[in-house]
């Protein structure tokens, strides 16, 4: 399985086809965003997969909406969940969705087996439309 760094930012891919992003206890500005999703596309480009963002803080979640919206993210992403476990995280997952316009799947979280049981789904589903196109 995969493994990639970017600063204090760990992506790891635990399973076929699902990477957790675990920012840490670093906040996720839209700089470290960018640096995140260049680094998972040079990884990960050639691959679908589905994502498990785990971030404590954010700021201004318009400019990283921004900066996810302006990649090609629906190419190589299947979906995406992000684990909101305390009431400021799930405060700040609800502002991001609202400000991101997402053409994949996305869902929040409390539980992380929940979330990657979501994730499991969607991978699946994924490879069972893209057998059917072929």
């Amino acid at each position: 399985m995969k493994q990639a760094v970017v600063g204090d930012v760990t992506l790891v891919e635990e399973e076929p086809g699902i990477v957790t992003i675990d920012y840490g206890t670093a906040i996720a500005t839209a700089e470290l965003v960018q640096d995140v999703v260049e680094r998972s596309q040079e990884e990960w480009g050639e691959e679908r997969i589905a994502v498990l963002v785990k971030a404590k803080s954010a700021t201004d979640l318009a400019k990283i909406g921004a900066v996810l919206s302006k990649h090609d993210l629906a190419s190589f992403t299947i979906a995406s969940a992000i684990l909101t476990p305390g009431k400021l995280t799930q405060l700040i997952g609800n502002l991001f969705m609202q400000f991101q316009n997402s053409p994949f799947p996305q869902r929040q979280f409390v539980e992380v087996e929940e979330a990657r049981a979501w994730l499991r789904d969607q991978v699946t589903n994924d490879q069972s439309e893209s057998r059917v196109a072929n």
